[in-house]
């Protein structure tokens, strides 16, 4: 709309991502699902500093589970990628994410052994987190997300339970298990980590896709987020805040992004009421 009047974009061929993510849950969460009404979420917010640490946590981990982006540490400590075909395409050490979209159906899954399944049970080998609030280690993905996590004692249980060919899977693992005992990886240039999958059970996350979550293009503003044309000049009454408003700013790190909403949605909505 403002490009429409003349606005001015700045880093318009900056993004965050893409980040790989888990598929949302087939049923919409009942904390999803409430409304955006201010006295109830001050009541959640009475509650939330108020409930027993063993009672929050399970909200915690449904968000974790859900929401957020999986380690690459899972990948860097032996996982590896297939498609829904039951093969690997890609280094997965080398941004996966920009493959993932080419796949059929645009997905593709995690699978490892016990020994990393172990590994990720504990701190520090966490599978997601929101930093300073919670990990999400392996347990909580089975608890939380059944949708999404399977376990087999053998690779063609594994590729039924996901629904993918499992003379595929078994073919996939056995060539990549060969890679490892070489020390190479003639059909990806990973460099192959660990014993390989070998040791059952074995597990698989997914499915999971690749996501833009944030765009860092916004439009030229003035310190007062006034909107600026294509010549630098104010286009009268036309005020930009949030990611629309950065001006150029360049917001990496958690939160930072939900912060300048809050402040520039203030500021521009002082300042457009004639503040």
């Amino acid at each position: 709309m403002a490009l429409e009047v003349g606005a001015q974009l700045v880093n318009g061929d900056l993004c965050l991502g893409p980040e790989i993510r888990f598929v949302a849950p087939p049923r919409r969460r009942l904390l999803a699902a409430l409304p955006p009404w201010r006295p109830l979420a001050r009541m959640m917010s009475w509650v939330a500093t108020r409930l027993p640490a063993a009672w929050l946590r399970p909200v915690i981990l449904a968000f974790l589970t859900t929401y957020l982006a999986p380690s690459p540490r899972l990948l860097a400590e032996g996982a590896i990628l297939v498609n829904r075909e039951g093969k690997r395409f890609v280094n997965e050490l080398q941004q996966p994410a920009l493959a993932i979209p080419h796949q059929p159906q645009g997905e593709a899954f995690f699978v490892f052994d016990h020994p990393v399944a172990q590994r990720f049970t504990a701190w520090p080998y966490f599978i997601s987190t929101a930093p300073g609030i919670a990990y999400a280690f392996l347990p909580d993905y089975r608890r939380n997300r059944r949708d999404i996590y399977a376990e087999a004692p053998t690779l063609a249980g594994l590729a039924h339970a996901l629904g993918l060919p499992a003379a595929a899977l078994e073919a996939t693992v056995a060539a990549y298990n060969q890679a490892v005992r070489q020390g190479q990886d003639p059909a990806f240039g990973r460099t192959p980590l660990g014993a390989g999958l070998t040791v059952p059970p074995f597990y698989a996350l997914g499915p999971a896709r690749s996501w833009i979550v944030i765009t860092d293009g916004g439009l030229a503003v003035t310190p007062r987020l006034e909107v600026l044309d294509r010549q630098g000049r104010v286009i009268p009454g036309l005020y930009a805040a949030g990611s629309t408003g950065q001006g150029g700013v360049l917001l990496e790190a958690h939160g930072l992004h939900l912060l300048w909403a809050f402040t520039s949605g203030r500021l521009a909505g002082r300042h457009a009421a004639g503040g």
